[in-house]
């Protein structure tokens, strides 16, 4: 605690110090104005704390006065100090004064101010105790006397004592002791009615006295306040005091606190041993008692409608006060129980008979709101759920009352463990023994359903929710369920049968209503079955209900591939599957919508070598080009790049693939034109991803292979161009194939291809090193089929990719080393199909095409870098597509020239 030393007076002109011998505030505006001005000065840090000055009587020593800082151990004359004592700080710990004990005393021409006396752990004073003390003419003002549990003073007890002067704001604090004479302040000669003894306090927790003053002086007892908690006794007289508080107490740090009483234990008895009690103050003013912050521990406990004395008199003894408030109230919580809390409020109707022998206080106890699902503070707690038990019973130990004023609020309530098994009509008892509340006022559960999903047999998923309500009956809180619904069953892998029903809901979840539930067959798929008659009826759900909500499916499965038309529909109170088409080798026999990603996984190969076009273009340019070509006509080429590309195919194929060649060339010039051949090496790979509908399958594939190319320029830069290309190409289609259920079937293959391109273009050369190369190509690829099992059997048929290529690309250099270049092109696709059929049971079945005809637009941008005196030329590159194939690819390409 921080210490601050002033060497005046903390009042300064505003006093009521020697200098004006205390008559300088006169009257109640000025005592406020000197209240505030002083408080002001503490709450500023100017208080000379008694801390400065300690002095100790530990529990060895035996003195017979303390004061001042100094103790006495023998038997000396009265002293007399002089001047002002302010700031001491007296401790009996366990020791004995057996004359008097001072903070602060000041004989003659002084004051005593701020100064403290602590008895504890025994200590004992055999005379009296004086915080401070001013015999002639000064003030005594600030000062604290408290007395712990165990401490003892065998005479008076005196917060401030002022022989002539003021005595104000002192306090005594009483913890569990027993003293006699017990004052606030004390002013011995009000000379001239002159002296104030106000805002003077007395704290008694659980304390026995004889008398109790807020002051001495009569005329005086504005501010003076007594407090009161535990259980106190004043056995003759309470005087002079502005208000009694009951249920306060000032603490160690000396800040008024509430203290819950003990129902049934009077905060005072007043046993009327001169037949006084609490006495009218002078001019006859009396004290006001205010409880109005009363509050009691457990007040659950205490009977709505049950009364006790908070003061008691016996004897003689009377109450000559008013009361500040005839009423108080004191809220409190409880949750006895995880998801219950009780909001109750505990009012207090007080009085004071005819007689004036008591302070009654009649109880009013009656929760105003129950909170179920929530803990304190309103964090939501879950419920566990049990049909036919009580979750929690009030006990006879809570004596508050429950009535139609009492709110229930359900909002958050929530239950763990709410499913399938319960029914309409099954109830909880949440709280019993609730007497008295009707359930007037409900909030119920934000809640309202539980959903849950459950697979009463293999093929059928059912989604439900269990719904219900907050009501009151007979004094107890339940939830009742109001339904249990069945929203949806969905049906997937599921045994044929020819006579019963794949599920009896009269006997299974029959505590389940499934009217109005939507049904699910879009995947149904008969397992125990190869084929299927058209016309066949199968009951799926028999005594379903009245109503049957949307119906989702047209179509059923058998095998792992065939298809056949089929729909559910409700047949009186039956739930009934009929297959309008058949799988029996009839000729309306499909395959099976996802068997279509097989035949899309073949175009994704195509793709990849549809990309290679590119590649191989690039190389029979870079080959042809003088620039590229070494001193003995042979030159070579590399290059590599990758891309991502979409390929509509009716559904779409998304493909990332990774490209690269290299080829070795020679040329020939002669003046009737220049005439490029070589041959070339081609690899790619790449991985893709079908999408049909939600149907999604994923695979890689890579090729190898080679060819030729070559190339004829005539003088007048027009020229002919062709290669050649086969090769074996991969697929490695580890889950291309997923049906309905979700189970996926994987495969690999292996196969060739072989392709041819052919082209005619002019090159228009332009001043400046700028050029356009108008040009047609085409470009043809065959893929040959393949057969696998993948569940059943698949053939998948040859694919043949026939594109026309129409552009026109320009070029400019701007200096030695960079050659720019960029082009437009026009591409379709002519062919493009992809088809094959599957074989289940015996039966053949075709599988729905997939096609990449259309057209697609071509974008290119690119550089060639050269170096003076190197053999490399560096060529970059980017290609965008538009239309039917859509995408990115990019490239670097490495020239050499021997």
């Amino acid at each position: 605690m921080e210490t601050r030393k002033y060497n005046s007076s903390p009042e300064g002109d505003i006093s009521t110090s020697k200098a004006n011998k205390g008559r300088g505030w006169k009257g109640l505006k000025g005592q406020a104005a000197l209240a505030l001005a002083v408080s002001l000065w503490i709450a500023g840090g100017g208080v000379a704390l008694a801390e400065e000055n300690p002095v100790t009587v530990g529990s060895s020593e035996t003195v017979y006065y303390v004061y001042n800082g100094e103790k006495t151990d023998t038997s000396p004359s009265v002293p007399e100090p002089e001047g002002d004592k302010t700031g001491y700080n007296t401790i009996i710990d366990g020791g004995k004064v057996n004359i008097d004990a001072y903070g602060g005393y000041s004989y003659s021409g002084g004051d005593a101010n701020y100064n403290t006396v602590t008895i504890k752990n025994g200590g004992k004073v055999y005379a009296d105790a004086y915080g401070g003390y001013s015999y002639s003419g000064g003030d005594a003002n600030y000062n604290t006397v408290t007395i712990k549990k165990g401490g003892m003073v065998n005479s008076g007890v005196y917060g401030g004592y002022a022989r002539t002067g003021n005595a104000n704001y002192n306090s005594v604090t009483l913890i569990g002791v027993n003293v006699n004479n017990v004052f606030g302040g004390y002013v011995l000669y009000d000379t001239g009615g002159g002296r104030t003894n106000i805002h003077n306090t007395v704290s008694m927790t659980g304390s026995t006295a004889e008398k109790v003053f807020g002051g001495y002086v009569e005329s005086y007892v504005t501010g003076n306040a007594l407090h009161l908690s535990g259980a106190n006794t004043v056995s003759k007289t309470i005087k002079n005091f502005e208000t009694i508080n009951i249920g306060k107490s000032l603490d160690e740090n000396g800040t008024l606190v509430n203290v819950p009483a003990t129902w049934g234990t009077p905060v005072l008895t007043l046993t009327g041993g001169d037949g006084e009690g609490i006495v009218r103050n002078s001019y006859g003013r009396k004290a006001k008692i205010d409880a109005s912050a009363l509050t009691f521990a457990n007040p659950e406990t205490i009977a709505n409608g049950a009364t006790m004395n908070l003061i008691q008199c016996n004897n003689s003894a009377t109450i000559t006060a008013d009361l500040a408030a005839t009423t108080t109230t004191h809220v409190y919580t409880l949750t006895p129980v995880t998801g219950v809390t009780v909001d109750a409020a505990l009012q207090g109707v007080l009085s004071i008979p005819t007689e004036k022998n008591a302070l009654v206080y009649t109880a009013s106890n009656k929760v105003t709101k129950l909170n179920l699902g929530v803990n304190s503070n309103n964090v939501q707690a879950s419920i566990p759920w049990s049909t036919g038990t009580t979750y929690y019973t009030l006990p006879n130990s809570y004596k508050f009352a429950f009535d139609g004023n009492t709110a229930i609020d359900a909002s958050k309530l929530t239950f763990t463990g709410l499913d399938q098994t319960a029914k309409t009509g099954d109830a909880m008892t949440l709280l019993s023994n609730a007497t008295g509340i009707t359930g007037d006022h409900i909030t119920q559960p934000t809640k309202t359903s539980y959903e849950y999903e459950l697979t009463p047999l293999t093929g059928l998923m059912i989604n439900g929710a269990v719904t219900g309500r907050i009501a009151v009956n007979s004094g107890n809180v339940n939830y009742q369920v109001t339904g249990n619904n069945a929203s949806k069953l969905t049906f997937t892998d599921v045994e044929w049968k020819d006579s019963g029903a794949l599920l009896n809901h009269a006997t299974t979840l029959s505590n389940v209503s499934f009217n109005g539930a939507a049904v699910d067959t879009s995947n149904i798929n008969f397992t125990n079955i190869k084929e299927l008659a058209a016309n066949k009826k199968m009951t799926l759900v028999s005594d379903f209900g009245d109503s049957v909500g949307t119906i989702t499916g047209t179509k059923y499965k058998v095998s792992t591939a065939l298809e056949g038309e089929g729909t559910a529909s409700l047949v009186g109170k039956d739930l009934i599957f009929t297959a309008k088409t058949g799988t029996d080798g009839k000729p309306d026999v499909k395959s099976a919508e996802w068997t279509h990603s097989a035949v899309m996984g073949a175009t994704a190969s195509v793709a990849a070598l549809s990309a290679g076009n590119d590649f191989v273009g690039t190389a029979t340019d870079g080959l042809s080009m003088g620039s590229n070509t070494g001193t003995d006509g042979v030159s070579t080429f590399a290059n590599m790049g990758g891309g991502s590309m979409r390929q509509e195919t009716g559904s779409h194929v998304d493909s990332h693939t990774w490209n690269a060649i290299l080829a070795l060339g020679h040329q020939n010039e002669k003046k009737s034109g220049t005439t490029e051949y070589g041959a070339f090496f081609e690899y790619g790979i790449g991985n893709y991803s079908t999408f049909n509908g939600d149907i999604r399958g994923d695979g890689s594939m890579h090729y190898t292979g080679g060819g030729l190319l070559g190339k004829w320029t005539s003088p007048r830069k027009d020229y002919i161009e062709g290669s050649i290309r086969l090769g074996t190409i991969k697929d490695d289609a580890s889950n291309v194939l997923t049906d309905g259920a979700g189970n996926t079937y994987g495969y690999n293959t292996s196969t060739g291809y072989y392709g041819f391109h052919l082209g005619y273009g002019k090159i228009f050369d332009y001043s400046g090193g700028r050029s356009l190369d108008v040009y047609g190509k085409f470009f043809y690829n065959h893929r040959n089929g393949v057969s696998f099992d993948a569940g059943d059997h698949y053939d998948l048929d040859a694919i043949n990719s026939q594109i026309l290529r129409l552009g026109a690309r320009y070029s400019m250099r701007t200096s030695d080393q960079w050659k720019w270049y960029g082009g437009l092109a026009y591409e379709y696709e002519f062919n493009g199909d992809a088809t094959g059929s599957v074989t289940a049971v015996g039966i053949t079945s075709a599988i729905r095409g997939a096609s990449t005809k259309g057209s697609s637009l071509r974008a290119e941008i690119g550089a060639t870098i050269t170096q003076p005196d190197s053999p490399w030329t560096v060529d970059l590159n980017l290609t965008a597509f538009a239309g039917k194939k859509r995408g990115l690819t990019g490239g670097v390409g490495l020239k050499y020239n021997f």
